[in-house]
């Protein structure tokens, strides 16, 4: 029997992407802003991936150049607080070019692209 549920996969990661990139953009900028807090910060990430993981879905497909920056874009924040991130220049400015990546503002890919969890 052959497996219909790559397109299907697919799709869902797409959806995923397209529901949670407007929500990780606004939290990175709320960052930038001073609007949250490392504690708000670490409870919207785990919320995202409580999302994903909902997926009930592993690496069936490759990940897109989108999705990789998405990932990059999770694990930056979650592996810096947000005094780093906004704090020192080499990190925000990571997080400003994923930021611009994801927003569509540039075509130049973040540093260290990530694979999804």
């Amino acid at each position: 029997m052959t497996k219909t549920s790559s397109p299907q996969h697919q799709d869902s990661v797409s959806d995923f992407l397209e529901a949670q990139i407007p929500a990780l953009l606004e939290m990175a900028e709320s960052v930038l802003a001073y609007g949250l807090d490392a504690e708000q910060l670490q409870a919207r990430l785990w919320d995202l991936l409580e999302s994903w993981q909902a997926l009930g879905k592993g690496p069936e497909t490759p990940p897109s150049q989108e999705e990789k920056a998405f990932w990059n874009l999770v694990g930056l924040m979650n592996r810096h607080p947000p005094y780093h991130l906004r704090g020192n220049w080499a990190i925000r400015h990571h997080l400003e070019t994923a930021i611009d990546y994801l927003r569509g503002d540039t075509e130049l890919e973040p540093d260290g692209l990530a694979l999804r969890p």
